[in-house]
């Protein structure tokens, strides 16, 4: 992600809330098991929460077992909040 063209972005709309859907793509190259990779997206997503004023909220999938959220647990330990989400999908003809 170009956390400094983003932000400019965001400054310019002035959203409330910005999806990051998903954190796989905004952050091709780096290594989701890596603390030191997913500290850096942290810090990005933070400086576009502080740049913005928007919260930032990124989607991240959970393993197939869905017991923990894949990857570092920098992600889940740098979280103000986690939200769950399960269902069912439905395709429409």
């Amino acid at each position: 992600i170009d956390v400094t063209a983003f932000a400019l972005v965001l400054k310019d709309v002035q959203p409330m809330l910005a999806i990051l859907d998903t954190q796989a793509r905004v952050t091709v190259g780096a290594e989701e098991n890596s603390s030191k990779d997913m500290g850096v997206f942290v810090d990005a997503l933070e400086e576009l929460r502080r740049r913005s004023e928007a919260c930032i909220l990124p989607v991240h999938h959970e393993p197939r077992n869905g017991e923990n959220l894949r990857g570092s647990i920098a992600l889940e330990g740098a979280a103000t909040s986690i939200l769950r989400v399960s269902g069912t999908v439905t395709r429409l003809s």
